[in-house]
């Protein structure tokens, strides 16, 4: 039987066991960071509707810096757009996507 205890208890551990006698058991003890066991790592894989949206903003961006050196907009023109994409398009993109995604249930 292999025992598992946390790095923090180890010492505390090997050395009651060495005063009680039982130095054949220290090979026995598993040191660990924590007792819960590592998580296997999600990888996500980007398929051609990831590729669209990563360049999707690109001319945007450039048309965004082309008209602020336009002198025909005023100053708060940024904050304006900003508000508008946070509380029109941003709140009804996640509507449309909320169906989609894959749910889990949990007991």
């Amino acid at each position: 039987m292999i025992v598992s205890i946390m790095r923090k208890n180890a010492d505390n551990v090997k050395r009651l066991l060495v005063e009680h006698g039982r130095e054949d058991l220290l090979r026995r003890v598993r040191v660990r960071k924590s007792l819960t066991p590592a998580r296997p790592r999600r990888t996500l894989e980007r398929g051609p509707e990831d590729e669209r949206l990563i360049r999707l903003p690109r001319p945007f961006l450039l048309i965004g810096v082309g008209l602020r050196r336009l002198p025909a907009f005023p100053r708060e023109s940024a904050a304006v757009l900003n508000n508008y994409v946070i509380y029109v398009p941003l709140p009804a993109l996640v509507l449309l996507r909320i169906p989609g995604l894959p749910s889990r249930r949990s007991c």
